[in-house]
């Protein structure tokens, strides 16, 4: 029996990028072939729309992988970089402060102004590396370091963590 005798007009597709959704034969009136046509057509759409929104998933998880190393590598760098240099100026610092003359009273001042200064580089540096990824964020996530900003906080503040 040949399609045309069965009845079978015509065949709705529904394609999708690469490959075919379905093939449906169809032996009706021509407005069943057209809902037919339709509706694999939206069948087509709707697998296109689950693609994308898994494209999207993994490029959000590529750009937060990236952040995350952008963020570990300034975070090693402060930390091997400008705050080793900061430590190794204070001992050094620490080290002429002793072998200044004891009629250098001005100097030895002067040199422990300089040193309160790089101590106090030295701590707003630790802070700012420990701002970038906080500990607590790593250890009890954001509700802990939700609860740990009023503590640091120069005002009050009030929050409430729930979850």
């Amino acid at each position: 029996m040949s399609p045309v005798s069965a009845g079978i007009r015509a065949a709705v597709t529904g394609p999708t990028p690469n490959r075919l959704v379905s093939v449906v034969p169809v032996a009706a009136t021509r407005s069943l072939i057209w809902a037919a046509a339709a509706f694999t057509e939206l069948v087509g759409t709707a697998i296109a729309n689950v693609e994308a929104q898994a494209a999207l998933v993994a490029s959000r998880v590529r750009i937060v992988a990236a952040a995350d190393q952008a963020r570990q590598r300034i975070e090693r760098d402060l930390h091997d970089g400008v705050q080793q240099r900061l430590v190794t100026l204070a001992l050094r610092l620490r080290e002429l402060q002793a072998t200044a003359p004891p009629g250098a009273g001005d100097l030895v001042k002067d040199l422990d102004g300089v040193a309160a200064g790089l101590a106090a580089a030295l701590e707003e540096l630790r802070v700012i590396a420990r701002g970038i990824h906080p500990t607590v964020l790593a250890e009890a996530g954001f509700p802990g370091l939700w609860r740990s900003w009023p503590a640091a906080a120069p005002s009050r503040l009030s929050c409430r963590c729930t979850g």
